[in-house]
């Protein structure tokens, strides 16, 4: 096709990139695979990139094409290609240029078995955010109309105070979905304490542990009315978990008992700040369990060198 374009006015005539028209003319021709392909290329090699193209490409949806760019295929692919076994799954929380701050996208990989998306939907929802969208998309590498590989995609708005900006939170939220999804962890609402006071699975846990004791102790609380007032002063939540740490971490030992005095008036100080009075009798009952523990396995690591899947704490019940 040859195109002849008449200059109105030759003495101000532009003067066109030849080469950058012709590289805008090479990528509009090429197809959605052919760019996916350049893509891994650039990634991972030409060697690895052709491979991984033959074992994903054929397989991923047209609605996925749609929906995606051939760069975050890219991304996809190394992370489907990344999964170990059956069962296995991985996750991803990111947020796009120009979205608001308390949307984001959060995609969950998988191995095996299709995710059901009524399993998922009460961790979200547990863990304090809304489903806006979800989008799955299945890989029939088995040829054999099961799914092998599959990605899902959930919109997702968090609360406006959450921040989710920093990586260190971002990945502990990822790994709280996963350790509950793994049903190594409860499904209950104490998992909204990982955005709402920047807690890790592993440290609310620990509070969910003393709640379940308060309950044996038959405090006039409910456990949900405990876990309630924990989520709604999620500060001093964060500071009772600081006051743990400061109190038996193995790291924690420089000017222990000097650093838990400041931490105990820090607690006192926010406590004076609690207009509900059965809210501050419940914060004040945690504070009395963790004084009266003597030690816990806590900080113990299994045989395989990854946490225990139970907690313990000898306490002294006088205190």
């Amino acid at each position: 096709v040859n195109f002849t374009i008449q200059i109105a006015d030759p003495e101000n005539s532009p003067t066109p990139d030849v080469d950058d028209i012709q590289r805008k003319m090479q990528d509009a021709m090429l197809s959605w695979d052919d760019k996916l392909l350049n893509a891994l290329h650039t990634s991972q090699g030409e060697e690895n990139g052709n491979k991984l193209f033959t074992e994903y490409a054929p397989y991923l949806p047209a609605a996925y094409r749609e929906d995606f760019s051939p760069n975050s295929a890219v991304l996809d692919i190394e992370r489907l290609n990344d999964l170990v076994g059956e069962g296995d799954i991985s996750t991803h929380l990111y947020r796009q240029v120009g979205q608001s701050k308390n949307h984001y996208f959060f995609k969950v990989y998988g191995a095996g078995t299709t995710l059901i998306l009524s399993d998922v939907l009460p961790i979200l929802e547990c863990m304090g955010l809304r489903v806006l969208e979800a989008r799955p998309y299945e890989l029939d590498q088995n040829g054999d109309g099961t799914a092998n590989t599959w990605v899902v995609e959930f919109a997702i708005s968090v609360n406006p105070s959450v921040n989710l900006e920093k990586k260190s939170y971002r990945e502990d939220f990822q790994d709280a979905f996963n350790q509950v999804f793994r049903r190594r962890v409860e499904n209950d609402r104490f998992n909204a304490l990982v955005l709402d006071a920047s807690l890790t699975w592993r440290q609310v846990t620990m509070l969910r542990a003393i709640t379940k004791y308060l309950v044996q102790l038959q405090v006039p609380f409910s456990l949900q009315y405990m876990q309630q007032t924990l989520e709604k002063n999620a500060p001093i939540a964060r500071l009772l978990v600081q006051l743990f740490e400061q109190r038996f971490d193995p790291a924690q030992e420089s000017k222990r008992d000097e650093k838990v005095e400041k931490l105990l008036e820090k607690i006192n100080a926010a406590f004076d700040q609690v207009a509900n009075l059965d809210e501050d009798r419940i914060l004040k009952h945690y504070l009395s369990v963790i004084q009266a523990m003597l030690r816990t396995n806590f900080y113990q690591a299994s045989e395989e060198g990854s946490e225990k899947d139970y907690v313990s704490f000898k306490l002294d019940p006088t205190q």
